[in-house]
């Protein structure tokens, strides 16, 4: 009768505990590849603003968030077209101001939580005109520069996606809180009725 057996490399053997620490390093690395593969910019893209129209974008923060936001004028040549934008709290408070820019930036930590709007404009009215506007919005940890951190605290590559991850767990967990927080306001709002 024959029987089929796994080779055996020479060496030390796993033993259930050696096994199991394996397993849990193997899932780790296979959880950071996919962090890592997360896109860097959870809100980016490009829209047309009608001549005398306004759009608005809103993201919903919890307090201390950090936002960060770039925004230019996509057409060409875009010094033809400027672009006026405002930014604002969820108390109508505004937090960022630019008139007739061809492109610019915000960035800011949430003092209160809920909905931020951003507002983009073309100032000058041109009937039948359109400027198209490139925009990118990152919020929480995908607003830190990575690549600063990494210089300024001496880490390596793999204790920087460590760091990483812990900041995205830590930033769904503040998250859950927040949506669970508002589920509660919402419900008591309801049964009020």
């Amino acid at each position: 009768m024959v029987s089929l057996s796994e080779p055996r490399l020479p060496g030390p053997t796993l033993g259930r505990e050696g096994e199991m620490d394996s397993i849990l390093l193997l899932s780790l690395l296979l959880i950071l590849l996919n962090f890592s593969l997360l896109p860097a910019t959870p809100l980016a893209f490009v829209f047309h603003i009608p001549s005398g129209r306004v759009k608005c974008l809103t993201e919903d923060l919890a307090a201390g968030v950090l936002s960060v936001a770039h925004f230019r004028v996509a057409d060409d040549p875009p010094s033809a077209h400027k672009i006026s934008a405002s930014v604002s709290d969820p108390n109508g408070e505004i937090v960022h101001n630019a008139e007739s820019v061809e492109s610019g930036q915000f960035a800011f930590e949430a003092g209160i939580a809920g909905r931020y709007t951003a507002c983009f404009w073309s100032p000058k009215f041109q009937l039948d005109a359109a400027v198209s506007l490139d925009f990118e919005w990152k919020t929480g940890i995908f607003a830190k520069v990575w690549t600063s951190v990494a210089k300024k605290e001496k880490i390596d590559v793999m204790e920087l996606e460590l760091k990483k991850l812990e900041l995205v767990i830590d930033s769904i967990h503040e998250e859950m809180i927040f949506l669970h927080q508002r589920s509660r306001c919402i419900v008591q709002a309801i049964g009020t009725f």
